[in-house]
């Protein structure tokens, strides 16, 4: 399964994706106004999610069940702060795709079936 973010620039990928690729994460969410579930493709990466996201990353790192082996993201782990304002971030001039990568495709390989679908071509 790919898990591309939706945010940003991500809707150019998940359009390629759609034409070519038919294992794609959906997030089901319930719409409070129309009083229903809705679909939408990729994965929405904001505050919250961002948090959960990392946290179960940490949590998986601390206990010992994800042990990177990846140069680029160790490099990238070494190089991941926690700013004045207590967000987790890449040092300046530094990235933290990799880690962001890691730590959603994470959440998603641990959460039920249920909570999320897949799209098909």
């Amino acid at each position: 399964i790919i898990v591309p973010e939706r945010n940003n620039h991500g809707h150019a990928v998940i359009d390629r994706l759609k034409e070519k690729y038919d294992n794609v994460y959906v997030e089901v969410i319930f719409d409070e106004k129309k009083n229903r579930k809705t679909k939408k493709i990729g994965w929405n990466t904001n505050e919250r999610t961002r948090n959960l996201v990392l946290d179960n990353l940490e949590d998986l790192f601390d206990e010992g069940s994800f042990l990177p082996n990846n140069v680029f993201l160790k490099k990238e782990m070494m190089n991941f702060v926690i700013n004045k304002n207590g967000k987790r971030e890449a040092r300046s001039g530094q990235h933290d795709d990799l880690i962001m990568a890691t730590a959603i495709g994470l959440k998603v390989a641990i959460m039920p079936k249920r909570s999320f679908d897949i799209y098909q071509l």
